[in-house]
C-alpha cells in the first residue's frame, strides 16, 4: 500500500517558515510553524460555502500568516501544506467530502500552486495530517505502528506503517468512519446504512442520548440540556457522568462498544502498537476511554494470546491537523 515516510523528506531553508492550514466543516484554522517545527501563530475563521469561497478563505489566512512571519519573524514562508476532509487524491484533488460542503472534484492543489507559485504545496486528508502530527510530535512518538483516530462530527483516521504514513494506490486508505459495523443501522451522510461515525461520532453520541432522554431513560442529561432533548450534547453526558448519573453511565456504556467494535476491527488489520484517540470527544478523557478500553480488550482476534495495545488520548489538540499539513509540506516526494 503507498505511503509516505520520512524518507526523501526536503527541508524549507533553515530562514523560511511553513503554513498549515485545517479545513474543516465548521471551521478553517491556519498556523505558522518554525523551521523547527514549532507552533509560532494560528488564525481561525468560520468555514465557508462552496470552492471559490474556499480558495478565497485560503488565501486571506495565506496573506496573514505570511505577514505575521514577515513582521513578527523576520523569515519567509516557503511552503503551505493543507488538509481537507474526504477523499482526497495523491496529486492534492477532493473528489469527494460527505461533511463539507466544497462540491466534487476540487483541484485544490492546482489552484493554490497557481496562487503561490514561490510555494511548496501539499493538499491531503486531514486525519492523515492530523495522525502525521501525533506521530512527529505528541502521543505516538518513539512508536512505529500506531493508529489514530478522529472522533469528532464524524470519524476520521490514520495509520503509520514501520513509520510510514498509509494513504493508499489513490490517496485514500484509512476512511474508518465508513466502514460499516451494521447494515440495518442508520443512514450515513455517505448514503450507506451502519457506518462506523454513525456509532462512535460526537453527533452519534448525542443521538443516543437523545434517544434515551426521549425514552425517559435519560433524566439528569435532559435536566442538563433544560429539558430540550434537540439540545442534548456529549458536554451533558459527560456531566452526568461526572455525577455517578447511572442513566448517563448506560448511554456511555452502549456508546463505548460502539466505539471498540470498530477499534478492534482496525486492530484485526493492521495490529497497531497503540491506538490515539482526538478529536473533541477525547476531552471527555477516562470517562470515555476507560469503558472503550473495558470493551476493547476482548474484542481483538486471539486477544489472549497477543500483547495489550493501549488506547491513549491525542495530546495536540485541535492544532494537530494543520500543523501536521504544515509539516507534511516539506516532503517532497509525488512518486510515493
Amino acid at each position: 500500500m503507498a505511503s509516505k515516510s520520512e524518507l526523501g523528506v526536503l527541508r524549507a531553508p533553515n530562514s523560511d517558515l511553513t503554513i498549515g492550514i485545517d479545513l474543516g466543516g465548521t471551521k478553517v484554522l491556519g498556523v505558522l510553524v518554525s523551521p523547527k517545527g514549532e507552533l509560532l501563530d494560528h488564525i481561525r475563521t468560520p468555514t465557508p460555502k462552496g470552492q471559490d469561497a474556499i480558495v478565497e478563505c485560503i488565501e486571506d489566512l495565506v496573506s496573514s500568516l505570511v505577514q505575521l512571519g514577515a513582521s513578527n519573524y523576520k523569515s519567509n514562508v516557503s511552503a503551505l501544506g493543507v488538509g481537507v476532509p474526504g477523499l482526497v487524491t495523491r496529486q492534492g484533488s477532493l473528489n469527494f467530502a460527505a461533511n463539507l460542503e466544497a462540491g466534487q472534484n476540487f483541484e485544490l492543489k492546482k489552484i493554490l500552486e497557481k496562487k503561490f507559485p514561490s510555494m511548496a504545496i501539499a493538499v491531503e486528508n486531514d486525519a492523515n495530517c492530523a495522525g502525521w502530527a501525533e506521530w512527529k510530535f505528541g502521543a505516538g512518538q518513539g512508536v512505529d505502528d500506531l493508529v489514530v483516530i478522529t472522533l469528532g462530527t464524524g470519524v476520521g483516521g490514520s495509520a503509520i506503517v514501520n513509520k510510514n504514513l498509509v494513504i493508499g494506490s489513490q490517496g485514500f486508505a484509512l476512511e474508518p468512519g465508513h466502514m460499516v459495523i451494521d447494515p440495518n443501522g442508520p443512514l450515513c451522510n455517505c448514503g450507506r446504512k451502519g457506518c462506523w461515525e454513525k456509532f462512535a461520532s460526537g453527533t452519534a453520541l448525542k443521538e443516543l442520548a437523545k434517544k434515551y432522554a426521549l425514552e425517559g431513560k435519560a433524566s439528569l442529561v435532559l435536566e442538563l440540556a433544560n429539558n430540550d432533548p434537540s439540545a442534548i450534547t456529549g458536554e451533558h453526558v459527560a456531566t452526568a457522568l461526572k455525577q455517578s448519573d447511572v442513566q448517563a453511565g448506560n448511554i456511555m456504556n452502549e456508546f463505548s462498544l460502539g466505539v471498540a467494535i470498530g477499534l478492534a476491527n482496525l486492530a484485526n488489520i493492521f495490529d497497531p502498537e497503540k491506538f490515539i484517540i482526538s478529536g473533541g470527544l477525547v476531552q471527555m478523557g477516562d470517562l470515555l476511554l476507560d469503558p472503550v478500553r473495558d470493551w476493547f480488550s476482548n474484542q481483538p482476534l486471539g486477544y489472549n494470546f497477543r500483547n495489550l495495545i493501549n488506547i491513549e488520548p491525542a495530546v495536540l489538540g485541535e492544532m494537530a491537523g494543520a500543523w501536521g499539513a504544515a509539516d507534511l509540506a516539506l516532503t517532497n516526494d509525488d512518486s510515493i
